[in-house]
């Protein structure tokens, strides 16, 4: 008995055998098939730590402590590419970065701050002389 196409599950499809369910390949997939899937757009190592998170059933500390040191994501289980080193370059930039983001933070609260409060002395009724 073999499957017509049309009631294959989403993410499935038939193999070389014609009978028999197989995962698609989500490089041939578009985004809105994966999103009905329940995926959503992320890096992957954010995928490889969230799949650490499933293992450890959702505890994050137990993530931390895992002593599965066979397993292919045990290197990347708190969220960063251990062989990946940042240069004190990089690393300079970004901190250069956050400081020019908080600097601009900082302004826009003060400029809303003095905002409101000419819009408060704006508001005021003022007073008519009685002639």
């Amino acid at each position: 008995m073999t499957r017509d196409r049309r009631s294959v599950v989403v993410g499935t499809e038939l193999g070389a055998d014609g009978r028999r369910l197989v995962g698609r390949d989500p490089r041939k997939m578009d985004m809105e098939e994966l999103r009905a899937l329940g995926h959503i757009p992320m890096s992957p190592i954010s995928a490889l730590r969230t799949n650490c998170i499933s293992c450890c059933g959702g505890s994050t500390d137990e993530v931390r402590k895992c002593v599965a040191v066979g397993c292919a994501s045990w290197p990347f289980r708190m969220g960063v590419n251990p062989w990946r080193s940042v240069s004190e370059g990089r690393r300079e930039a970004g901190r250069r970065l956050a400081a020019k983001r908080a600097e601009k933070i900082a302004r826009a609260k003060s400029d809303l701050s003095a905002g409101q409060q000419d819009d408060f002395h704006r508001s005021k009724p003022r007073e008519q002389p009685i002639s």
